[in-house]
């Protein structure tokens, strides 16, 4: 393994590379913008924090065009994504379009978008939001989850991925 011990800053590129060895889920995140507009993004930076009381955290970049929507919301739902879902999550990561174009919502009351079709979903309240660097780092209490069976959509090394079982 090459180790690196300088006192220099490190480089973002290499970060990112080094970080990208690390297989992680795949999630689309959503939530309403102040004008009730339904935003959502695709994030990899989910996390458990706590079994009780249930929260859980993710990461949103500051210069993320959906960064003001996340950082005033008071409900957020991460639905976790399946094994086929790669086109879903790119949908959810593009800069143009309607990143709800085809997606079957659920109906009723929701304090954020509740997309049908995924693994997981947790409907979340907000907790806490943290400074984060070049994050926010938001914490959400789960109030509701819902879960199906099935394979989970991971990202590694900068491409899409299933798990071995």
């Amino acid at each position: 393994m090459e180790e690196k011990h300088t006192n220099k800053p490190i480089d973002p590129r290499e970060l990112r590379d080094a970080l990208g060895q690390f297989a992680t889920g795949v999630t689309v995140i959503t939530c309403f913008d102040q004008h009730g507009k339904p935003v959502g993004m695709t994030a990899s930076s989910f996390n458990s924090l706590s079994l009780e009381p249930a929260l859980v955290l993710w990461s949103i970049g500051k210069g993320s065009s959906n960064f003001e929507a996340f950082n005033s919301c008071s409900h957020f739902n991460i639905h976790i994504l399946k094994h086929s879902q790669g086109d879903l999550a790119y949908q959810f990561a593009s800069k143009d379009g309607d990143r709800f174009a085809g997606v079957k919502l659920a109906q009723g009351e929701q304090s954020a978008p509740a997309m049908e079709d995924c693994l997981v979903r947790f409907e979340c309240s907000l907790n806490a939001n943290h400074d984060g660097g070049d994050h926010r780092l938001l914490i959400g209490k789960v109030e509701k989850l819902q879960h199906n069976d099935g394979e989970a959509l991971a990202f590694y090394r900068g491409k899409f991925a299933g798990l071995l079982a």
